[in-house]
């Protein structure tokens, strides 16, 4: 069992945080780990400056999850990458709405974990949601792409482009989960949430996209017992330091990588791409030659000694959020 915060976000008016690929048109329907942890440090940094967000870098000071989606009452929680249900292949349309399926409630979810195989009814399918509670036919969230008009500022030149935008049911929207080494840490990462909160996250702020309300409750997660499994589930995006790359067992393990790029958002240093990372996804299933517990950490992409404009090091979060889960042998 483990208990954790969990964050509500609402989006009023809808969400772009921009996903790899071309365009504005590319747009992810989540926020990750390291997106959201570098939006509150910086929302930290208006209030509190460098001092504050040292705080919040400290190891183990502050572990969260990516965001995932929720409506009413019921969590959705990535689909363990170990875990397909075993449908007969002459089933084919229920494995094609199968393989669709990215995110399971978390009554679903908490028996993956503990090993147990859920029964699959068609019913309880919608799209890349497993549900036992989702109405039929009901759409948490749906991306909608607008075209727009650029103008020439010299020459008044018209230039069509598409935008996307993500919006959520009026009872929907992303939650994500917290860890924090103290009370005053998590205070202080409140204060950033709530300055964030009216600032928006993502792009296109000035028009309203991003703004959002959060509430926040204690969440109980059911989970084997770490001694009774060697398998970890990754509920954020992690980079492993050094010694915890050489001692994950790659063909146990069940895992997808994912490359993160971007700009640096802080204040002085918005002309700054950042460097590539590689992270493994969240969903991942990790086994350890030595059954421990991974931690990640910080990754420099850019430093002073890289960009002497830079005023401060830019850190990519590649802390590891995690939940045991068993995994039944082949």
């Amino acid at each position: 069992m483990m208990r954790l915060q969990c964050y509500y976000l609402r989006f009023p008016h809808g969400l772009h945080v921009a996903a790899e690929g071309f365009g504005e048109e590319s747009v992810s329907q989540t926020i990750a780990s390291d997106t959201l942890f570098s939006a509150v440090c910086v929302a930290v940094s208006r209030l509190y400056g460098a001092e504050g967000v040292q705080h919040l870098l400290e190891e183990g000071a502050v572990v969260l999850s990516s965001t995932f989606p929720f409506v009413g009452d019921e969590r959705f929680f990535p689909r363990p990458l170990s875990f397909f249900p075993k449908v007969p292949e002459e089933q084919y349309a229920l494995l094609k709405r199968l393989k669709k399926v990215r995110y399971l409630g978390q009554t679903l979810f908490e028996q993956v974990l503990q090993g147990r195989a859920p029964e699959v009814h068609e019913e309880h399918l919608q799209g890349p949601f497993w549900s036992e509670s989702l109405p039929s036919g009901r759409a948490i969230m749906a991306t909608h792409i607008r075209p727009r008009v650029a103008l020439d500022r010299v020459t008044q030149a018209s230039q069509i482009y598409h935008f996307a935008e993500v919006y959520f049911d009026r009872e929907a929207g992303l939650f994500f989960l917290a860890a924090f080494r103290s009370d005053e840490i998590q205070r202080l990462f409140e204060t950033g949430l709530h300055l964030l909160a009216d600032e928006g996250i993502g792009a296109d702020r000035t028009m309203g996209k991003g703004w959002f309300r959060w509430k926040r409750e204690e969440l109980t997660i059911q989970t084997p017992e770490k001694e009774n499994t060697a398998y970890v589930m990754l509920l954020s995006l992690y980079n492993p330091r050094p010694e915890e790359a050489s001692d994950i067992d790659p063909s146990r393990s069940h895992y997808a990588l994912i490359t993160r790029r971007g700009w640096v958002t802080a204040p002085g240093a918005m002309t700054l791409r950042r460097r590539a990372v590689r992270f493994f996804a969240e969903g991942s299933v990790l086994c350890f030659k030595e059954n421990w517990i991974p931690r990640g950490g910080l990754v420099a992409t850019l430093s002073p000694e890289d960009v002497p404009e830079l005023p401060f090091p830019v850190w990519r979060n590649g802390q590891a959020m995690v939940v045991p889960v068993y995994v039944q042998p082949e």
